[in-house]
């Protein structure tokens, strides 16, 4: 990949994403990502360069391709949700975000599914029929997970690690005794 992209991922990695957040998040892809020794803070611009040019070395690839359009979604979202600068700031950088996004390796399944808010059974059937298909350890990143969530997981063959946030209404009220439910069917894991 062109060196050029290695601004726009560290300027859009240090915009819409939190430092634990990226720490779980480059876990979660067993990425390494180097902290700074005396504050304890993820190196972004060293992450940038290491995704970029070290496309296919380890998990890199598949972080890349889950964090771009995460990036441009958030972007987005920022467009949508502030003052005319701020928006102009989020609109300059989702088309930054765009470019790297359509310079990236195709691969020939889809890393991230997007779907309209108001299609809530189209975007769980989609999912489903993703997660279905993994043929290796699959990861869920989602903000806000629920009984929907495992349901979704229910046919996958694979370990599952499922990451969300961490506010009060990240998890659905009674989602740990349906992750109970879950692992009994002979999943294997545990409920933390």
């Amino acid at each position: 990949m062109d060196p050029a992209f290695i601004s726009v991922l560290t300027d859009g990695i240090r915009e819409y994403y939190g430092d634990e957040e990226l720490i779980d998040l480059c876990a979660a892809f067993s990425v390494e990502l180097e902290c700074d020794p005396q504050r304890g803070t993820p190196k972004h611009h060293r992450l940038a360069i290491n995704l970029i040019t070290k496309l296919e070395h380890g998990n890199n690839h598949r972080l890349l391709t889950a964090l771009v359009p995460s990036l441009m979604n958030r972007a987005s979202e920022g467009v949508a949700h502030n003052d005319w600068e701020r928006r102009d700031y989020h609109s300059g950088m989702r088309s930054r975000l765009a470019g790297l996004a359509g310079a990236l390796p195709s691969t020939s399944l889809p890393e991230e599914i997007s779907v309209p808010e108001n299609q809530p059974f189209t975007a769980k059937s989609q999912v489903r029929e993703l997660l279905c298909t993994a043929e290796t350890p699959v990861t869920v990143v989602d903000a806000y997970v629920g009984v929907g969530t495992l349901d979704c997981m229910r046919d996958v063959k694979h370990p599952i690690r499922l990451l969300t946030g961490n506010k009060a209404q990240s998890v659905e009220t009674g989602f740990e005794r349906a992750l109970t439910d879950f692992i009994a069917e002979g999943r294997s894991g545990t409920c933390q």
